[in-house]
C-alpha cells in the first residue's frame, strides 16, 4: 500500500467513526492518520483538506486553520480553505469567523466550481452541504 493509500484509508476510518460518534475509534486512529499524512512524500490540496478535517474532528483547530492557510496561499480562492475555516469556527462557536467563512465561500463558489477541480468533484456532497449552510446563514 502506498503512503497515500494508507493515509486515505485512515482518514476514511476517522471520518466514519466521527460520523458514528465513536469517540474511542476517532481517538485511536486520528494520530495514526495524521502521522501517515506527515509521511506523504508530497501533500496535495486534497490531502491537506483531509488532514485538516481530522484536526477539526479531534478539536485541534489551530492545526486545521494552518492547513487552510496553506491551501489559500497555494491556491487563492480555493473552497476548501473557506470550508475548513468554517468548520473550525463552528466547532469553536466563533460566529464572526463562521460568518466570514460563509461570505468568502459564497464569493468564490461560482468561479471555483467552473474550474472543475478533481477534489471538488470528489467532495461534492460536502461542498453542497457547506453551500446550503452558507446560503441559509443570517447575514
Amino acid at each position: 500500500m502506498s503512503p497515500r493509500e494508507r493515509f486515505d484509508r485512515l482518514y476514511d476510518r476517522v471520518i466514519r467513526a466521527a460520523e458514528a460518534r465513536s469517540t474511542d475509534t476517532v481517538l485511536m486512529f486520528a494520530p495514526m492518520a495524521l502521522a501517515a499524512f506527515e509521511q506523504l512524500p508530497e501533500a496535495d490540496t486534497d490531502a491537506r483538506y483531509h488532514a485538516a478535517m481530522i484536526h477539526v474532528v479531534v478539536g485541534e483547530l489551530a492545526a486545521a486553520k494552518a492547513l487552510a492557510d496553506t491551501i489559500a496561499r497555494n491556491q487563492p480562492g480555493h473552497l476548501f480553505a473557506f470550508l475548513i475555516r468554517g468548520e473550525a469556527a463552528e466547532q469553536a462557536n466563533d460566529l464572526s469567523s463562521l460568518t466570514q467563512s460563509y461570505k468568502d465561500f459564497l464569493a468564490s463558489y461560482d468561479a471555483e466550481m467552473k474550474a472543475n477541480r478533481r477534489e471538488y468533484l470528489e467532495h461534492r456532497p460536502v461542498l453542497e452541504d457547506f453551500l446550503n449552510r452558507a446560503r441559509a446563514a443570517p447575514k
